[in-house]
Order: C-alpha cells, then sequence, then structure tokens
C-alpha cells in the first residue's frame, strides 16, 4: 500500500507514476482491505461513513420488527433492539445522534416530535455522549488490565508511564483521557469450581427481616456464630462472635481491622469475618 500526498495547490506537480514489476498501479481515493475502509490520507472518514450507513441501515431494518404483532413471529423486542443498539455505536457523535433517536423511537414508540431526552428516559438508554463515553471508559479499564503475556500490555504500560507529546494514537488519547495508571488498580483473581464440586454447608437467606429474626429464634443448635464485615468512618474492619446454648452473654470475641477504605472493600472485611468464624470454631 502507497499513499501519496495530495496536491494542495492546482501548480504543484502531479504524483509521480507508482510501477510495480511493469504494472502501473492506479491511483484511488480508497481501497478496502481486510474489511477496512483507508483512504490516501489516512484521515479514515471512508471508513466512517461506511459503518454509519451500516449501523443506520441495521437499525431502520430491526426497528421494523418491534411491533408487538411482528415480535409474537420471533421479531426483535424492545430489550433486544436496547442491546443491538450498542453494537451500532460510531465514532462520530454527531451521526449516531441520528440512529440513537431512530433507536430510542422503535424502543417507546413515541412520537416523530418527541423531544430526545424524553425518549432516552423512557427507553432506558443513555445520551449519546454519555454512551460514548461509558464504551471508551470500559475499553481503556480493559486495556490496562490485560494480563501478562498481552503483546499490549507492554504497550499500555508505557503510555501510562510516558505518554506522548504529539501525533497520539487512539490508544494514546484514551489512556490520557482517563489518567489511567496500571499500578493504581487492583487484580482480583477469579476463583473457579470444577463442576462436581459439592458443597459442605448449606446456605439458607430469608426472605425479609422478620423471617431471619424468626428463624434465629428457632434455632436450636448449641453453638452459633454470628459474622459481620463493613466500611465505617473511612475504615474496613470485620468481627465474630460465639454464642452456646442456654448462655445469653458471648463466649469468644473477636475483631480485626483491616485499614482504610481507600486500600480495602467491604467484601474483604466480609470475607474476613468468615475467617474468623473458622478460627472459633476450630479453637
Amino acid at each position: 500500500m502507497h499513499c501519496q500526498p495530495r496536491a494542495r495547490k492546482p501548480t504543484d506537480r502531479p504524483n509521480p507514476v507508482l510501477r510495480l514489476q511493469g504494472k502501473v498501479i492506479m491511483e484511488v481515493e480508497s481501497y478496502k482491505y481486510l474489511g477496512v475502509h483507508i483512504d490516501s490520507q489516512l484521515r479514515w472518514r471512508t471508513q466512517e461513513n461506511e459503518a454509519m450507513a451500516k449501523a443506520t441501515a441495521y437499525i431502520l431494518m430491526s426497528s421494523t420488527q418491534t411491533h408487538a404483532a411482528v415480535i409474537r413471529l420471533g421479531g426483535h423486542s424492545q430489550d433486544d433492539l436496547r442491546t443491538r443498539h450498542l453494537v451500532c455505536i460510531s465514532a462520530q457523535e454527531g451521526g449516531q445522534a441520528k440512529q440513537h433517536r431512530f433507536t430510542t423511537l422503535a424502543i417507546t414508540g413515541g412520537l416523530r416530535t418527541s423531544p430526545n431526552d424524553l425518549l432516552d428516559a423512557h427507553a432506558g438508554v443513555l445520551p449519546v455522549n454519555l454512551m460514548l463515553e461509558r464504551i471508551c471508559h470500559t475499553a481503556t479499564i480493559r486495556a490496562v488490565t490485560l494480563p501478562r503475556g498481552h503483546p499490549i500490555r507492554a504497550m499500555v504500560r508505557g503510555y501510562s508511564k510516558a505518554p506522548a507529546k504529539t501525533h497520539l494514537t487512539p490508544l494514546q488519547k484514551l489512556i490520557e483521557r482517563y489518567k489511567m495508571k496500571p499500578s493504581r488498580l487492583e487484580t482480583i483473581m477469579p476463583d473457579p469450581r470444577p463442576p462436581t464440586y459439592k458443597k459442605t454447608f448449606t446456605v439458607t437467606i430469608a426472605k425479609s427481616k422478620e423471617e431471619s429474626i424468626k428463624d434465629e429464634k428457632e434455632d436450636d443448635t448449641d453453638i452459633r456464630v454470628y459474622t459481620d464485615g463493613s466500611g465505617y468512618e473511612g475504615s474496613v474492619g470485620a468481627a465474630a462472635v460465639l454464642y452456646r446454648k442456654g448462655i445469653t452473654e458471648p463466649v469468644k470475641t473477636l475483631r480485626f481491622h483491616l485499614g482504610s477504605l481507600k486500600k480495602h472493600t467491604t467484601y474483604e472485611g466480609e470475607t474476613v469475618g468468615s475467617i474468623l468464624a473458622v478460627w472459633m470454631l476450630q479453637g
């Protein structure tokens, strides 16, 4: 692929002819390569226009299948169209506003003269600018939290440490816009369980506060342990108490202070409370 400069003045000399193996390569305004339209000036305007045209056609086609009679025959529901609308988001906010209005009108069935802010509220979707902002923010978070071995991980961390001053790439613009620092993010590893996993305990969740109090009063076990972990006044802590049958006062009490809410979460406090309960039962 060879991109030639465009003549700015009528007096500029024409671009030289490009020959490869005796064949003259014709100059075109844009060329589609691997599904991407690339223009001679790398402005991506052709690609944006093509994406906008496809998104508009798709939304108009889907909007005709949101009526109740069509939905019963297998058409798209309002929730389905609301989800599909996120796929049609384009980088051109101006053109996206028109697509966004088509979608909200199809979801709500509102009048053509309905204002955009009212349609957004009743359709349950964000305005165009906030929707684009959320998509870009989500993409940035995914980029800065890539695992080790990913080819873009080192590039993202380099951009966050030494941002470029000129000629920023789209990834650099996102990192600079949201001030993302990979060192400030915590990696929480998932805890997968095999399909053959069997619980060693029974979990029962009361439907209401009154039912929970009733179940607690009817509990006739010899040992009862109560745990809790939460954040309070900027700190996270956990506690556990153990009661024995026939004794109104707690037999054992354990407390643990994790630290500031800036470094710990309420879920950590809940987990530590469960660990304290296990320590009590072991002792």
